[in-house]
């Protein structure tokens, strides 16, 4: 993806892993932008939106992710990630 990204001049690579759930993104000066922040990112603009929102993160999500979602007025909810669809 790094290399696409350059090769291409893109903005932005965004990659996915085997079950559709965002891998990473990658923005056009090759830094990427770990899941957690990326998640800080999506619930900020999410929030404004409609604050009552709960959401969800598993236990691999750092405090900071928490503290975002309570920031912008959202429910942080702790859940399991290895269910079974």
């Amino acid at each position: 993806m790094i290399a696409s990204v350059k090769h291409y001049k893109a903005d932005l690579g965004i990659a996915f892993d085997g079950m559709e759930i965002v891998w990473g993104l990658l923005i056009q000066m090759a830094k990427f932008i770990c899941r957690n922040r990326q998640m800080m990112l999506f619930a900020k603009d999410v929030l404004q939106a409609d604050p009552a929102l709960r959401s969800f993160m598993n236990v691999k999500c750092t405090r900071h992710l928490a503290n975002q979602i309570y920031k912008y007025g959202g429910k942080p909810v702790m859940w399991k990630t290895d269910i079974h669809l």
